[in-house]
């Protein structure tokens, strides 16, 4: 059966993982601010997707990649926590991060028809007013709704990033459950002495006890005893 501290560490790395989320979670989705530190790190990624497509996508392509690129890097490391290393805690903080990204993202898409946010390109640059405008879609209204469903697809994220956790946490406890129930049945049942101890223990390094390495060791001298004999 397995050792009790290592399920411990799982179960205090499921806990931390848990709190992390909801932590992370707290500040798009009922703050309606962006996480300290992170927004920079997303920041970081969505200029990236600017910079990887601006010399070579049309431009509605290149305004958007921004957007995609700071959802698609958290969602790419929570598809190889899964896939690759079989990691349910990396899983879930990638998982929680990329609903953040997709909170952000779903209040930039909001502003397109206002404009009323901080930009680092400074007025003029604000990629959802050109995808939903006149030179893009056309479609100004259109961004409410869709801002809509980036923000729900988020808060999804974020749910199954702490159901992830919460459902570990109470695997381990059952499994612990399981384990000291089974050890209880174990120690309540009768001790067998072996019928055949020659059979059973054939040398004292297979003993598991002291008493069965003094029956061996006796079954051996008897043995022994025996072959020395001279036949009739």
């Amino acid at each position: 059966m397995e050792d009790t501290s290592g399920r411990t560490r799982r179960i205090s790395s499921y806990a931390a993982a848990l709190a992390a989320c909801l932590v992370l979670g707290a500040f798009p989705f009922l703050r309606q601010e962006p996480v300290p530190l992170m927004w920079a790190v997303d920041l970081g990624v969505h200029e990236l997707g600017h910079m990887l497509t601006m010399f070579w996508a049309p431009r509605i392509v290149a305004a958007s990649a921004g957007s995609s690129m700071q959802v698609a890097v958290p969602l790419g490391l929570a598809a190889y926590f899964h896939f690759g290393r079989k990691d349910r805690v990396g899983l879930a903080l990638t998982l929680a991060w990329a609903g953040t990204s997709m909170a952000n993202v779903a209040t930039y898409i909001a502003d397109a028809p206002y404009q009323q946010l901080e930009l680092l390109g400074g007025p003029g640059g604000h990629d959802w007013a050109f995808i939903f405008g006149p030179e893009g879609l056309n479609n100004l209204p259109a961004s409410g709704p869709v801002s809509t469903a980036v923000w729900i697809a988020g808060a999804a994220l974020l749910v199954i990033a702490t159901g992830l956790c919460a459902h570990g946490i109470a695997g381990e406890i059952a499994a612990w459950r399981r384990e000291h129930l089974e050890r209880a049945r174990i120690a309540t049942l009768p001790r067998r002495e072996p019928r055949n101890p020659v059979l059973v223990l054939e040398s004292v390094e297979a003993a598991s006890t002291p008493d069965d390495a003094a029956v061996a060791a006796v079954v051996a001298e008897e043995r022994s005893a025996r072959l020395a004999r001279p036949s009739q």
